[in-house]
């Protein structure tokens, strides 16, 4: 009896784990398409001229902006520190983001592997 109220306790902590595991991972995968995203509207407005952009103020919402000839950006480095940057120096950020993320992806889904064989060799 003992052994069995053992067992569904470590059953109920890696369930748990396994369980936190797959939020991160959820987290990070939204995080990953919204940079993929982010990634490819700053290349088009690399490769593009235009004069008239629509800049998002949050929840669905956007006002007209004008961009300036220099096409600098507003980058937030952290800390609410704001830096002005190239498009070209934003991308860079952007891209060493997107490999920050993938690699705790990564490591994520080798916990996630894990806590699996765990709960099976334990239901077993």
């Amino acid at each position: 009896m003992a052994e069995e109220q053992e067992k569904f306790m470590q059953l109920q902590m890696l369930d748990q784990q396994y369980s936190q595991v797959m939020q991160q991972l959820q987290f990070i995968e939204q995080e990953l398409l919204e940079l993929d995203e982010f990634s490819k509207s700053l290349s088009h407005l690399q490769s593009s001229d235009e004069k008239e952009i629509l800049a998002p103020l949050g929840r669905g919402v956007y006002m007209p902006a004008s961009r300036h000839a220099e096409k600098k950006l507003y980058v937030e480095v952290g800390a609410g520190v704001v830096v002005l940057k190239t498009p070209d120096e934003a991308a860079k950020v952007v891209e060493s983001q997107l490999e920050q993320l993938k690699t705790a992806y990564h490591q994520l889904k080798n916990q996630e592997s894990f806590y699996t064989m765990q709960l099976q060799q334990l239901i077993s």
